[in-house]
């Protein structure tokens, strides 16, 4: 974080002027003592994650009843890295991570199915069906006469 140091002052002067405790402020807006602490102390190394800080910010200022907006600003304004290491990102040139799109995965099997089916029309239609129509490879079986066996008739 940065090296500014975050006001935590103001919030520890008005904890002690309503004459509570870390332990009080923690049983009545359940933000960890030691987050508390750090907040009053600047430790903002200390602190989680920036949402959740500006969170058991925000709890603490409402609990004393003090205007959380100048406070949170001040805690960005701390916690934003000093501007001389500030990289310039631009949109167009952001490194490929590698991820795909969540539908590109959806598109691609259909995309396959799609394939597949007009692969089979394809094979039917150039090769199966001229096949069947051609009249070279039919064969001519003509007609074939069933005599009844007699052997049959004699037994009777």
């Amino acid at each position: 974080m940065s090296q500014d140091r975050f006001p935590g002052e103001i919030l520890r002067e008005r904890r002690e002027r309503c004459g509570l405790s870390v332990f009080e402020v923690y049983e009545h807006t359940h933000v960890a003592a030691k987050h508390i602490q750090a907040l009053e102390d600047g430790d903002l190394d200390a602190l989680p994650g920036l949402t959740y800080a500006l969170g058991f910010l925000n709890t603490y200022c409402q609990f004393l009843e003090l205007d959380p907006d100048p406070l949170i600003d001040c805690f960005r304004a701390c916690a934003q890295p000093p501007a001389t290491t500030r990289l310039r990102v631009f949109p167009d040139r952001l490194p490929d991570t590698g991820r795909r799109p969540p539908w590109l995965g959806e598109v691609m099997a259909w995309a396959a199915i799609c394939g597949i089916l007009l692969l089979g029309w394809l094979t039917y239609a150039v090769v199966m069906r001229p096949l069947a129509e051609s009249e070279d490879i039919r064969v001519d079986a003509g007609t074939v006469e069933i005599v009844p066996p007699t052997h049959f008739e004699e037994d009777l």
